[in-house]
């Protein structure tokens, strides 16, 4: 993947390989896809213009290669998870630690989450990403961006 990946690194201010550089992946529809792959006029960055992420402003992206995942359902609920309100209005009970993807990928969760982001994992680019600016946002705080020119990945 490194030879067909997008290397963003050049926006945390160096070039070539670095210990912790990693590949990871972003998911998206076939409109995004073309803009993002464009060469002309690439804009990897373009979703940072809208504030509809609970993480803040970032190009976002995971560890996960395609082949990684069960189905494009298990993407897209991974990407797409539901606020702590809609989870509760689709089941009538809020989700508990424990509980798995895989647990609704085919609930109320599943089909929400299929029928609202329909296509956003049918394409996937690879990204080059520095450690250093690269947030896990599952264990880091990632209100800010990392990098010097203001973008996170």
């Amino acid at each position: 993947m490194w030879s067909c990946a997008i290397d963003v690194r050049e926006h945390a201010g160096h070039e070539g390989l670095r210990d912790g550089d990693q590949v990871v992946f972003h998911f998206t529809d076939k409109d995004s896809f073309r803009k993002i792959t464009s060469l002309e006029d690439p804009q990897l960055f373009a979703s940072m213009k809208r504030d509809d992420s609970d993480f803040g402003y970032g190009c976002y992206a995971t560890m996960k290669a395609p082949h990684d995942w069960k189905s494009k359902s298990h993407t897209l609920l991974n990407n797409y998870w539901p606020d702590a309100n809609t989870i509760q209005s689709l089941r009538g009970k809020p989700w508990r630690k424990g509980e798995i993807l895989e647990d609704f990928v085919k609930g109320k969760v599943g089909q929400y989450v299929n029928k609202n982001y329909y296509g956003k994992a049918d394409y996937c680019i690879p990204l080059i990403v520095d450690r250093q600016v690269a947030k896990n946002v599952m264990k880091e705080d990632a209100d800010a961006p990392a990098m010097p020119n203001g973008y996170s990945a």
